[in-house]
């Protein structure tokens, strides 16, 4: 399969969730925001099960999702939480992604993974400038009260 481009990608994916609900892509990116908040990361598991209500806005897309709450940035109000199976305390969060920070988009069927989008480009460009997005985020002024 010719790779795509990320709108062709992206498309692809969400018209194929929708269609399908035992799919499962793995975006490679460089960052999200939870609840608003950049976190640096390397990728994302895109499914119904894992990214819950998904919806595509004009420059990415924003689910739900879950994290151990003490990984998380606090917030006003604080986070609802619940305890898993395991012991560890978890938060739900509202998940963005933007399409500047995805660099790869890659579906599994039955195991194998089939590449849709690789622009690594964007994680050479990217990825150091979220970083920077981050760490300007976490010197606002306002953060130190």
């Amino acid at each position: 399969m010719e790779l795509l481009t990320i709108d062709e990608a992206m498309r692809f994916m969400f018209e194929a969730l929708a269609a399908n609900e035992k799919l499962t892509f793995q975006l490679g990116i460089v960052g999200y925001f939870l609840d608003g908040i950049p976190y640096s990361s390397d990728g994302l598991a895109v499914s119904k099960d894992q990214t819950p209500n998904l919806i595509t806005t004009h420059d990415g897309f924003v689910c739900n999702g879950f994290f151990p709450a003490d990984s998380l940035e606090p917030v006003e109000p604080p986070r609802a939480t619940f305890t898993s199976s395991t012991g560890v305390e978890i938060a739900q969060v509202r998940v963005e992604v933007k399409s500047r920070d995805i660099w790869s988009i890659a579906e599994f069927v039955h195991g194998v993974q089939h590449d849709l989008f690789l622009d690594a480009d964007v994680l050479i460009a990217r990825k150091e400038a979220f970083v920077n997005e981050r760490e300007m985020w976490l010197e606002r002024p306002e953060r130190s009260h």
